[in-house]
């Protein structure tokens, strides 16, 4: 399998470096319950070296309500001996073990994260984190006290942020460039001025050695606060060129033990507005920190608690997000400061529990929603449009919500496209031998292998006009909710309009490298998606450009790195080369991303071992750019697909 397809996607949105520091991270979780597994399954897809799990429970029903790795497991069975054999099939380029929780441990591990608390006292988090602490390791707490999500972050007092918000370095070209009132004005080309005051830019020439800060900035000019000589300074107007420079930035975090004294307002909270229920939430939570043994006890105010059992649903959001939060070990992104707190415990109505649980398997979905809810969950259509990474999350969701079991009810679902290799980094219903295969029919497959009782039924047809017979009147009235797992406006657009038409709830959402958009539709009460308008693009993503390319601002945007990159940065590479091999180094050495670096020497060196610059050996170099550009790539496709 080649790890640069498998994670092409990803490498796009997070850059090689990032991809070259996860790739060699090791992670230690302990206990596989959903938050646990959905941690690992992400990790395992996102392609870190090694993952420790552990979990000496034995697999009985009410550990199954909560793992979706464990359908092939036999009651009775350790959970985490057999959820490893799940996780090694998502990705044979992550090593997966079992291991003992030992002081051992910590000298191996870059990071550790606790997804139950116990009352044991080795177990204990406060313990755990202090111990962390001493070996300079990473710990995430995350826990899921029914309705009910919490997290706590403590990346040290060390913790380098190198890239803040991971988005593309603003740049810009200069149109022209002089002094006023002792001030420097720059005026530039792209009239979308995405430079800001307080941002940090440095100039391709004539040095890349001074940073200046933007005082003031409107739609066509940049101000700084510094007379620059202009005269002899080197700033030739023609081609020069501005871009972003982002700041490294150092953190300090805080202990669980320290964070424990008194509940604070966590800053990041997740569909609470009541302040004083928020802080009643994280009161609650921080007596369960304290003393774990308190499940199901008197003393609790906010916190649903009637048995210690996670939420599937939420348990998945809160996994996913610790997954997150491993990313940024590397540097990139701000991590979470320092708690998060998702409460919906709104759902909850104890006069109505569906107390008289018939299906063990579901004993943590029956322990909080109420007969209604279940009632309607069971005997409802639906209709999902996409499976790729987010249909297969959708997918799954459904399936752990027992989902369309009634026998006249389904969910059906459609996608025309087939699995290709970039696809199993995200969609993780797929596997390497599925490769070349309808992707409906093999989520549809899989997803009814984890819940045989959920009635699924498949298509491999597009939804638009051309397929009217197949998606006609009857089927859009027979439907109640329609969800959108697309990745184009017009397809979106298309059944917008059906959803108007047939008075339908849509849900929508949407991806993009780190930033997702959701859009819930209903009929008479909000905004059809048609009437909605998108904020424009700022920037077109980098995964994009390189790889799936279908407008033609994606090749003007391709086109102009390009010329940026061989016409503009190659050309200055050269002239500091040609200053003197000590110069050079100097030079080469204040480049902080290691793949940037790499490139500039290739490039150089390949244009070096041509001989004496002259016209034929410009004309080699020229040719084997082509080459790289306009050849290669199409044949590289031609053989993979």
């Amino acid at each position: 399998m080649d790890k640069n397809n498998l994670y092409s996607r990803q490498i796009g949105t997070i850059g090689t470096d990032t991809m070259n520091k996860l790739s060699n991270l090791t992670v230690y979780i302990l206990d596989l319950d959903t938050v646990g597994l959905e941690a690992a399954k992400c990790l395992c897809l996102l392609g870190i070296k090694k993952l420790y799990v552990r979990d000496t429970r034995k697999i009985d029903n009410s550990v199954r309500s909560t793992n979706y790795g464990l359908y092939e497991s036999s009651n009775g069975d350790m959970v985490d001996i057999s959820t490893i054999s799940y996780l090694k099939e998502l990705n044979p380029h992550v090593i997966v073990e079992t291991k003992p929780f030992t002081n051992e441990i910590y000298t191996e591990i870059d990071l550790l994260i606790q997804t139950k608390l116990k009352s044991i006292e080795k177990y204990n988090p406060v313990n755990l984190n202090n111990k962390c602490r001493e070996y300079n390791i990473k710990y995430i707490l995350s826990i899921n006290v029914g309705l009910t999500g919490y997290i706590f972050v403590d990346f040290g007092n060390n913790h380098i942020v190198m890239d803040n918000n991971g988005e593309k370095h603003k740049s810009n070209y200069i149109k022209n460039i002089y002094i006023q009132d002792n001030k420097t004005v720059l005026e530039i080309y792209n009239s979308k001025n995405e430079f800001y005051s307080g941002l940090s830019f440095k100039f391709t020439k004539p040095s890349l050695d001074t940073i200046y800060t933007v005082s003031t900035c409107n739609q066509n000019t940049i101000t700084i606060d510094e007379k620059l000589d202009l005269e002899g300074g080197g700033y030739d107007i023609q081609n020069i060129h501005i871009y972003e420079v982002k700041s490294s930035t150092k953190l300090k975090h805080t202990t669980l033990c320290d964070r424990l004294g008194s509940p604070q307002y966590p800053e990041n909270v997740i569909n609470i507005d009541s302040y004083d229920k928020t802080m009643s939430i994280m009161g609650d939570i921080y007596k369960l920190l304290k003393k774990p043994d308190i499940f199901g006890k008197d003393g609790m105010t906010e916190v649903v608690i009637n048995k210690e059992v996670e939420f599937p649903i939420i348990g998945c959001i809160l996994g996913s997000i610790v997954a997150q939060e491993t990313i940024k070990i590397t540097g990139k992104y701000t991590p979470i400061n320092q708690e998060l707190l998702l409460d919906y415990s709104d759902l909850y109505n104890p006069d109505d529990i569906y107390k008289k649980c018939l299906d063990k398997k579901l004993v943590s979905v029956y322990s909080y929603l109420s007969k209604s809810v279940i009632r309607y969950l069971k005997n409802i259509n639906i209709f999902l449009i996409g499976c790729g990474a987010l249909g297969c999350e959708y997918l799954k969701l459904f399936s752990l919500l027992n989902i369309a079991t009634h026998p006249k009810k389904n969910i059906t679902v459609t996608d025309m496209d087939n699995i290709e290799l970039s696809n199993l980094n995200r969609q993780f219903l797929f596997r390497n031998i599925d490769i070349g295969k309808s992707k409906s029919e093999t989520a549809c497959k899989r997803i009814g292998n984890l819940n045989p009782k959920m009635n699924i039924r498949c298509f491999t047809k597009a939804v638009g006009e051309e397929n009217e017979s197949i998606f006609n009147r009857s089927f859009w009235e027979n439907k109640d909710i329609i969800v959108n797992a697309l990745d184009n406006v017009t397809a979106r657009q298309y059944v917008d309009e059906k959803c108007v038409l047939y008075r339908k709830p849509l849900f929508e959402s949407g991806t993009l490298g780190t930033k997702c958009n959701i859009q819930i539709i209903i009929p008479n009460e909000t905004k059809s998606y048609s009437e909605t308008t998108d904020p424009p693009e700022k920037n077109i993503p980098l995964c994009t450009i390189k790889h799936f390319p279908f407008k033609i601002e994606h090749c003007i945007a391709w086109s102009m790195e390009i010329f940026n990159k061989y016409f503009n940065e190659f050309i200055n590479d050269l002239l500091e080369l040609s200053k003197g091999t000590d110069s050079f180094k100097k030079y080469i050495h204040k480049i902080d991303n290691d793949s940037v670096k790499y490139e500039k020497l290739e490039l150089i060196s390949r244009f070096i071992s041509l001989g004496e610059i002259s016209l034929s050996s410009i004309i080699l170099f020229t040719q084997s750019i082509f080459v790289d550009l306009f050849m290669t790539p199409i044949n590289n496709v031609l053989k993979n697909h």
